[in-house]
Formats: structure tokens, C-alpha cells, sequence
């Protein structure tokens, strides 16, 4: 804003007048006595000299200083509409990440931003998620794959990698599901079980076909075999290990005959 567009301020009406009677008298004894004699009767007195100095500066003083405080003034007002508009920017964000009812509640300041992110955010994300969860798949599917699945929601929504947990576990529910699809409720519960890492090898069967090991456990990191006139052996070894001597050994041998578990052994 330019300096014309600025309304002065009017002079002070005590000063004003003050120096309006300075300026007279100044006038009058100027007229009287001569400029020059006038000022030679007033700087005799000093005190007279400081006195009619400072009333008749008051004009120019009031000239100098009149748009101060109409500058002032624009300078609070543009403050003022720099915190609103500051402050609707942020209700506008919080509004769109939080939601409506939430995003004010933190505007209001009613609980604070990161309050609400390390406490109430969680909680409602997993209360979402596991309606979301159990809408799509049923009660009994999601205690297989994740048995105590409430309790672990519950914990994994406050870490660091909840998206990488919840992304595993629809992983693992598709993998249950196709197993089901493939072999039956009762035989997916058991290939599921040895899926999983650790995998519980107590759900290990016998005349468990090739395919149902390898959906379950995977592909072997090792492998034997043995052909003779009336079978093929394949012994199939899982788990390794690392030694000290950075060789790697295995956990667990399985032993295939004709693509049929004959038997396993713990190698530990």
C-alpha cells in the first residue's frame, strides 16, 4: 500500500493547540520586534529558547509521524488475516486427514495432533480394519490364519511396520483360502500350519502327496534321490542353518516314495 492511500492521523489536540499559540505569539513578536530581535529575546532566556523550540516543532513533527499509526494498524491487520488464513489451512488439513468430527476436535484444541495420532488413531484404524477384515472373510478363516487375531491387532496397530504385518496377513489368508480350495477345510489347516515360519512340523502326515509338501513347505533347499526298478526315494531337506564354519546344514529331511511321504526326520 502506497503512502497517499494511507489515512493520516489527526494531530494532538492538546499539542495542537499549544503550538498553535506558540506559532502566534512567535508571529506577533516577529512583527513587533523584528525576526532577528525576537530571536535575540528568546535565546537570552534559555529556558524560553527549549521551550518555543519544541511547540513550534510540533507541526513538523506531527507531519513526519501521521501515517505511523495508520501503517500500524494495516501492518496488525495483514497479521491478523495471515493467521486466519494460516489457521483455515490447517483446519482444511486436518479435516482431510482426520475427518470432520476428529479434524476439529484437534482445531479446538480439545486434544492435541499428535495426541490423537499415538492414542486414539491406532485404536480407531484397528477397530476399521477388523470390521473391514471380518466383513470380507469369516470368524473361523482369520483365527486359523491368525489365531488371538483380535489381541494381535490390538498390538501391531501402535508399530512402525503395521502396513508390512496387515499386508503378510491377507497374504496368508489368500494362501489358506487356496489351499482349501484345493485339498479341503481339514488338509488347508494342516498345509497352512506348515506354511507359516516357524512351521509346525507336528502337522507333518504320512501319504501327504509331493504337491501338498511343497504348497506347505516349499520348495526344498536340498535334495537327494534314488531311482530303483520299483520306487523313486527323493529325500527332501528344509530349514537351514548357517555353521560357524559358514557351512549350511538342514533341520528337517523329509523322504518321498513314488511323490508319496514315507516319513521325516528331525536333523537337529
Amino acid at each position: 500500500m502506497s503512502k497517499k492511500e494511507y489515512k493520516a492521523s489527526p494531530p494532538n489536540t492538546f499539542f495542537a493547540i499549544i503550538s498553535a499559540i506558540g506559532w502566534g505569539f512567535s508571529i506577533f513578536q516577529s512583527i513587533k520586534n523584528g525576526i532577528w530581535g525576537y530571536l535575540v529575546d528568546l535565546a537570552s532566556e534559555e529556558w524560553a529558547f527549549v521551550l518555543m523550540t519544541i511547540i513550534l516543532s510540533y507541526p513538523l513533527f506531527w507531519y513526519v509521524h501521521r501515517f505511523d499509526k495508520a501503517k500500524e494498524e494495516e501492518k496488525a491487520s495483514q497479521k491478523r488475516e495471515k493467521a486466519a488464513q494460516t489457521a483455515e489451512k490447517r483446519k482444511a488439513r486436518l479435516i482431510k486427514d482426520y475427518g470432520e468430527v476428529d479434524g476439529m476436535r484437534i482445531f479446538n484444541k480439545e486434544i492435541t495432533e499428535k495426541k490423537y495420532k499415538n492414542e486414539e488413531l491406532p485404536l480407531k484404524k484397528a477397530k476399521e480394519l477388523k470390521a473391514e477384515i471380518y466383513k470380507k472373510y469369516d470368524k473361523d478363516v482369520v483365527n486359523i490364519v491368525s489365531p488371538g487375531f483380535d489381541k494381535w491387532l490390538s498390538v501391531i496397530v501402535y508399530r512402525d511396520f503395521f502396513d508390512e504385518e496387515i499386508k503378510k496377513f491377507y497374504e496368508n489368508i489368500e494362501l489358506y483360502l487356496k489351499l482349501v480350495k484345493k485339498y479341503g477345510k481339514k488338509i488347508a489347516v494342516k498345509l497352512y500350519k506348515l506354511s507359516i515360519y516357524p512351521p509346525k512340523i507336528e502337522e507333518l502326515f504320512l501319504d501327504m502327496t509331493k504337491e501338498m509338501l511343497v504348497d506347505s513347505l516349499g520348495e526344498p533347499g536340498d535334495q537327494k534321490k534314488t531311482v530303483t526298478k520299483s520306487k523313486i526315494t527323493e529325500k527332501y531337506y528344509y530349514l537351514p542353518r548357517e555353521t560357524r564354519q559358514y557351512t549350511t546344514v538342514y533341520q528337517l529331511e523329509v523322504t518321498l516314495e513314488n511323490d508319496i511321504v514315507v516319513g521325516w526326520k528331525d536333523l537337529d
